[in-house]
């Protein structure tokens, strides 16, 4: 099964939005962990780089690319609410599932129910933006979605991520600063 990523959230309440692509306020991060089991990893972190909250989390089954892309974007959102975000920028590094989200899901079908199901958490946010990125900026979001085979259910960190990791964070933190 292919790996997929959803990648970055953030809050923008002090980032400027003339940015053509903004790294963004949740980076939901799935993959498939076994043949029964994905996981979906989400980082938050503000225009400024620091780590707002970050998440692993197992899901008891195994979903496709697609579908996973779609679950880690809705949980992305949610994961956003719960700790504050009012404004941001989903990034992911597939590019079907950020336009299926840009056009209510009518691109895509095969998984718009689960499409339908991230939109209905964009009311919660008073200016959320869709933004496509490649895989390679958003490793801390695929390593958050690995670790997931660590966990029961989920495991969140405030203003951190697990130790192990933050180098991959201290990576993405060095693109992100170029791309600004």
């Amino acid at each position: 099964m292919e790996n997929a990523i959803v990648d970055l959230l953030i809050d923008a309440d002090t980032r400027s939005w003339n940015s053509s692509v903004i790294d963004g306020l949740l980076a939901p991060n799935e993959v498939a962990l076994s043949e029964n089991k994905s996981g979906v990893g989400v980082a938050i972190w503000d225009c400024r780089g620091q780590m707002i909250a970050s998440l692993s989390q197992v899901l008891p089954q195994a979903y496709d690319a697609m579908e996973i892309e779609a679950i880690a974007a809705h949980r992305a959102l949610v994961f956003g609410q719960e700790v504050g975000i009012s404004e941001a920028v989903l990034e992911g590094d597939c590019q079907a599932v950020m336009q299926a989200l840009k056009n209510e899901g009518r691109n895509l079908a095969s998984v718009r129910p689960l499409i339908l199901d991230a939109l209905s958490q964009s009311g919660t946010y008073t200016k959320l933006l869709y933004s496509h990125t490649k895989r390679e900026g958003n490793k801390l979001a695929h390593s958050l979605a690995r670790h997931a085979i660590n966990v029961d259910d989920y495991v969140v960190w405030i203003e951190d991520v697990p130790p192990p990791l933050i180098s991959l964070y201290q990576g993405d933190l060095a693109k992100l600063s170029l791309r600004q």
